[in-house]
C-alpha cells in the first residue's frame, strides 16, 4: 500500500521508487540492498496484475482502484475484499471479520503455527481480546482489525454517502466488533450492563469462554458451573460502590434462577472483598 501512495505523490517510475526505499536507513545499514530492489519489482508486477497500476514504458499510472487504495491506505487484498462485500451487500460478522484477520495475520502474527488460533481469536472476541491472556502480535491483530473496520466505514462514507446500504452496513459490523460475537457478551449488553462490567466479565471468565463452557447466560443454570455463576456476579457486583438491584433482577431472570438466589450471592461476594 506504500508503493501506491508513493506513486500518487509523485515517484512514478521504477526508479524513483527504487530510490525511495533504497535510501531507508535499514537499506543503507546493508551491504547489498538488492533483496529490496527485487521486493519493490515483485511489487510492481504484483499491483500490475490485479489491476491497481498501469505501466507504459518507465511511466507507472495508478487505475481507479489504485488510486482509491491509495486515498484510504488500503492494502490492495483489503481493499478488494471491503469493495467485494459491499458490491455483494455482505452483512456477516463472522465473514467480514474473519476474511480481513485472515489477510492482515500476514503483517502481524509472529509465528505462523499461532495464525489460525490468533484469527479464531478476533474473531470471537472482536475487542475484547484486549481481556483476555492472549499475546502482544494477537491483540495487535485485534486493533488492526479494528482500524480497518473503522476505514471500511469511512470509505463507504465516501464512497456510497452517509444514508447507503453500504455505510450502514460497515457501522453495524464495526458496532459488534466492540463486543466480539459471543453471546453472553451481547445478552449482558441487552440487560443493560456498562462496558466497564461486560469487559471484567470477559476477563474473569476469558478460559471458559474460550473453550465455550459458558455460551449463554442459561448456561449458569446448571450445579456443575456454579462456582462460574458466582465469579459472573463477582465480576459485576463485587468491584462496584453500590448494588444496582435492577439489574441483578434482570440477570437473574435471564438466567432463570430465582432472585433471592442472585441477591444472596451478591451479598455473599461483596463480603468478601
Amino acid at each position: 500500500r506504500f508503493i501506491l501512495q508513493l506513486i500518487d505523490l509523485g515517484f512514478n517510475t521504477p526508479e524513483t521508487l527504487k530510490e525511495v526505499f533504497t535510501s531507508t536507513f535499514y537499506a543503507i545499514k546493508l551491504d547489498n540492498p538488492s533483496d529490496i530492489i527485487r521486493d519493490v519489482i515483485k511489487s510492481i508486477k504484483y499491483l500490475e496484475e490485479v489491476g491497481y497500476i498501469k505501466v507504459s514504458g518507465d511511466k507507472i499510472t495508478l487505475t481507479e482502484r489504485g488510486r482509491e487504495a491509495a486515498k484510504f491506505n488500503l492494502h490492495p487484498r483489503v481493499h478488494s475484499a471491503i469493495r467485494d462485500f459491499f458490491n455483494r451487500g455482505v452483512k456477516d460478522y463472522d465473514l467480514w471479520v474473519n476474511k480481513l484477520a485472515k489477510i492482515l495475520a500476514d503483517d502481524v502474527i509472529e509465528k505462523p503455527d499461532r495464525r489460525d488460533v490468533a484469527i479464531d481469536t478476533v474473531t470471537k472476541f472482536g475487542l475484547l481480546t484486549h481481556r483476555i491472556r492472549a499475546t502482544p502480535d494477537v491483540k495487535a491483530l485485534a486493533d488492526t482489525v479494528r482500524m480497518t473496520l473503522e476505514v471500511a466505514t469511512y470509505f463507504a462514507k465516501e464512497r456510497y454517502g452517509k444514508n447507503s446500504k453500504q455505510y450502514r452496513i460497515a457501522k453495524d459490523i464495526l458496532s459488534k466488533y466492540t463486543l466480539g460475537k459471543l453471546k453472553i457478551t451481547w445478552q449482558l449488553r441487552g440487560l443493560g450492563y456498562s462496558l466497564t462490567d461486560i469487559s471484567r466479565v470477559v476477563r474473569d471468565l476469558s478460559s471458559s469462554l474460550r473453550a465455550s463452557d459458558i455460551r449463554e447466560l442459561k448456561d449458569f443454570q446448571s450445579q456443575e458451573n456454579r462456582k462460574l455463576l458466582e465469579a459472573l456476579v463477582t465480576s459485576l457486583f463485587g468491584y462496584t460502590f453500590r448494588v444496582k438491584w435492577r439489574l441483578a433482577e434482570r440477570l437473574a431472570k435471564a438466567i432463570g434462577i430465582p432472585k433471592r438466589e442472585i441477591i444472596s450471592m451478591i451479598k455473599r461476594v461483596r463480603s468478601y472483598a
